[in-house]
């Protein structure tokens, strides 16, 4: 918990990846500046996500439960708004 906690004024940074936010300390997650969101089924972890990151809005984090592959939400200093987005071009022959 440390380094999330004091690492930036070292200049190291920590990529937090998870399926369950809530079994995450709660001070790592209150130190995470950026939220890339994919498909997430747990309405309880949905509303982890949504209460420690509200700077992407509710609406936005709620359609988690429909992303298909690939969709996700990206939110915070990472992006200018909060934006849904798509991983991987699928390219036809």
């Amino acid at each position: 918990m440390r380094i999330a906690a004091e690492g930036r004024k070292f200049g190291l940074y920590l990529l937090v990846s998870t399926q369950r936010p809530q079994k995450v300390h709660e001070n790592v997650l209150s130190q995470c500046d950026n939220l890339v969101l994919m498909r997430m089924n747990s309405a309880a972890d949905l509303g982890v996500v949504a209460e420690v990151f509200s700077f992407a809005p509710a609406g936005l984090v709620e359609r988690a439960t429909a992303f298909r592959q690939g969709e996700a939400l990206v939110a915070g200093k990472i992006c200018s708004h909060p934006a849904l987005i798509r991983f991987g071009a699928r390219f036809s022959e």
